[in-house]
């Protein structure tokens, strides 16, 4: 009979331990999610920011739920160029 060894630390991990996204590429643009997250933090409601912004209802859920964050990380790195805080009286 053989005996099973449960705590074998030098087991190799197995090769699909990290995972590519696959499917269909983003069509949603940086401008769009930008778009969302202003009208969000303007209260807008959701049909008005939805027409806004050309987007669909699942896309403006995934939006606020911080599915597209690397869109909006990507549109403020491109349109944002000279930001600085100015505390001089």
């Amino acid at each position: 009979m053989r005996q099973l060894n449960l705590f074998n630390d030098d087991i190799k991990p197995h090769k699909f331990t990290t995972f590519k996204k696959v499917g269909k590429p983003k069509t949603i643009t940086s401008k769009q999610v930008y778009c969302t997250i202003e009208s969000l933090k303007n209260k807008d409601t959701t049909d008005t920011t939805m027409k806004k912004c050309n987007i669909s209802r699942r896309t403006y859920f995934r939006i606020k739920k911080g599915d597209y964050n690397d869109l909006l990380k990507e549109y403020l790195d491109n349109n944002i160029d000279d930001f600085r805080l100015d505390f001089s009286l």
